[in-house]
């Protein structure tokens, strides 16, 4: 298996969010973050923490950020802010599970 590409299609901010949209080669979810511009990057556990996240089948998907951390510190106004995206592919999209004996 290889990860999903990220394309991004556009981006928009607010004075209380940030809009990135976005396209993945196949079938997935995406995660993004802000981190205040010239701070270390993320890992990716920090960015899934924030749960600011898309699935994605086909087209584009916005991901809408409002809030800093995962403690819900809201965006700064005046601040400039880089976005981290991760993200993972849906290993079997559309297949559906029996359970039981």
């Amino acid at each position: 298996l290889t990860p999903p590409s990220i394309t991004v299609s556009s981006t928009a901010s607010t004075e209380t969010q940030i809009t990135i949209t976005l396209a993945l080669n196949e079938a997935g979810t995406l995660w993004c973050r802000a981190v205040r511009k010239e701070f270390p990057a993320p890992q990716i556990a920090e960015i899934l923490e924030t749960g600011f996240r898309a699935t994605f089948s086909a087209g584009t998907v916005p991901v809408v950020i409002t809030a800093y951390n995962s403690e819900g510190e809201m965006l700064q106004l005046g601040t400039d802010y880089d976005v981290y995206c991760y993200a993972t592919d849906d290993l079997c999209a559309g297949c559906s599970f029996t359970t039981g004996s």
